[in-house]
């Protein structure tokens, strides 16, 4: 249980370390956004999951569900709100987005 405790760890990582280079290696506002939103959100729920499963408790695991729906119904609005604030700032975009 614990080898596969540390794996979804390790990947929830290696998910966030994808997202910082995304970060930086992205050519504009929007595609960072979507690089970092997308990721970060499921890096939290493997390791919330993880969080879960390792104390066992019904608080530990019904705590972890309110935090993994509250950041799923959250993560999404809050990069479109951004994504539209940028858009409606005229924040200019890549030659290379399309969209």
């Amino acid at each position: 249980m614990e080898t596969f405790l540390a794996l979804l760890i390790f990947f929830g990582s290696f998910l966030i370390f994808v997202a910082s280079i995304g970060a930086l290696r992205f050519p504009d506002s929007i595609t960072r956004l979507a690089a970092i939103s997308k990721s970060v959100s499921f890096a939290l729920v493997l390791m919330a999951t993880v969080a879960g499963l390792w104390f066992g408790t019904a608080d530990s695991i019904l705590k972890m569900i309110g935090l993994v729906g509250f950041v799923l119904l959250t993560s999404p609005v809050s990069a479109h709100l951004m994504a539209r604030s940028a858009r409606a700032r005229q924040v200019p975009l890549s030659d290379r987005t399309q969209g």
